[in-house]
This record gives structure tokens, C-alpha cells and sequence, in this order.
């Protein structure tokens, strides 16, 4: 079995999903998240599977889709590699901004990460709405009220429980041969 036999469309919509998602949390990113989001619901809409779009027609075979030529090649390259390195690179990110938060640090951010899971500033203020962090050494009541405090300013503790973007979508645009690869 190929790597590409593995990568489902709802696998590679569920991708693009969530770097859609981490994408929504920086303002200056809401096209481009917007954008991914898109090619999400293209993929899913898809009734032939991706892979053999790429295996067949390579990043032309993506862009039949109504996906723009930089998020063809992301895919493409994903099908052919099963690596994403962008969604990666994106996870990485809101970990490191976990470890940069002012009371935590990278010692307590390892504690969140190996007592409650928590991987980002989300997490975290998930962790605070639910009253968990009490059980993780080094959070007393001090530190929780600065940490609170820290992420209502940054808004973290404003947004509601992660979600997916997908409410605010449009269909894919029309294109030809549309036909046969959407229900």
C-alpha cells in the first residue's frame, strides 16, 4: 500500500481543516484561512479520491477542484510525500507561544503538556474555564489569576472552545469536468 492510499479525502480535508482553524487565530490570516477552508469542503465534496487526481494529473488534477495553485502544490506535495510540513510548522507555532506566555515557560509548559495535554494558548484556557490547572504543580492561586488575566487580554479566553471554520463557506467554484468529481 502507497503512502497515497493511506491519505483519504476526509483525512486531507481534515488536514486543511485544522491549518484552516490555526490560520483563523491570527487576524492577519483570515483570508488565507478562509481560502484553506475552501479547499477543505472542495476535497470533501470530491467524489474520486485526491490521490488518484494527483497520481493521474498531478497539481492539475487538484486545481479541477477550484483550489488555487499554491494550495494545489501544499496537497500534491502531501499525496506524494505524506508529510504536511505547514501544518506542522503552524502546531509548532501555538506550542511555542504556550512556552512564551509570561508566568509559564518552557519547565511549566512542559507540565501542562504531560499532566492535561494542554499543547497551545486554547488549551490552556480551556484547562482554566474547567478549573484543571490546580492539579498541575507550580499553579497555585496567583499564577492561575495571572494566567487568566494574561488570556482574556490576548483574547484566548474569550474565544469559545475550538471549532471548525467551515460555517462561513462557499462551494467550490464551477469549473469543467466538475461533473464527475462532485456528487
Amino acid at each position: 500500500m502507497s503512502r497515497s492510499d493511506l491519505l483519504s479525502n476526509d483525512a486531507i480535508a481534515e488536514g486543511l481543516d485544522e491549518i484552516s482553524r490555526l490560520l483563523s487565530m491570527d487576524q492577519r490570516q483570515a483570508g488565507r484561512s478562509a481560502r484553506v477552508a475552501r479547499a477543505a469542503d472542495a476535497v470533501r465534496a470530491c467524489v474520486k479520491p485526491v490521490t488518484e487526481l494527483v497520481e493521474q494529473r498531478s497539481i492539475e488534477g487538484v486545481q479541477l477542484l477550484g483550489i488555487d495553485y499554491e494550495l494545489a502544490g501544499v496537497i500534491t506535495d502531501w499525496v506524494r510525500t505524506g508529510e504536511l510540513p505547514w501544518l506542522e510548522r503552524l502546531k509548532a507555532q501555538r506550542r511555542a507561544e504556550l512556552a512564551e506566555l509570561p508566568s509559564i515557560g518552557p519547565r511549566l509548559a512542559q507540565e501542562l503538556r504531560a499532566v492535561l495535554g494542554v499543547e497551545d494558548l486554547d488549551g490552556l484556557a480551556e484547562a482554566v474555564r474547567a478549573g484543571r490547572l490546580e492539579s498541575v504543580c507550580g499553579f497555585g492561586p496567583k499564577r492561575i489569576k495571572v494566567v487568566e488575566g494574561l488570556l482574556r487580554v490576548r483574547g484566548a479566553l474569550a474565544r469559545s472552545a475550538p471549532t471548525s471554520p467551515r460555517s462561513a463557506r462557499t462551494a467550490p467554484a464551477s469549473q469543467p469536468m466538475q461533473g464527475e468529481l462532485f456528487a
